[in-house]
């Protein structure tokens, strides 16, 4: 099964006219949005990774362990 969810461009708006022209040098403009999508979803995943340890190095400086 396919969803499409489709996306709306205001061209008198210069700003959205901008995010539009840009839009459109993909070729395939769903892969570049699902891209989009994946990467927001990425670091999301890498904001809410818990610290696991934190340890002092010989240097004074704080060493993370990021299991």
């Amino acid at each position: 099964m396919k969803k499409v969810k489709s996306v709306a461009f205001n061209l008198y708006d210069p700003y959205e006219s901008r995010l539009y022209d840009h839009a459109k040098q993909h070729k395939v403009f769903s892969a570049y949005v699902k891209r989009l999508i994946q990467r927001d979803m990425e670091e999301k995943k890498l904001s809410n990774r818990p610290v696991q340890s934190t340890k002092r190095t010989e240097t004074k400086g704080i060493r993370l362990d990021l299991r």
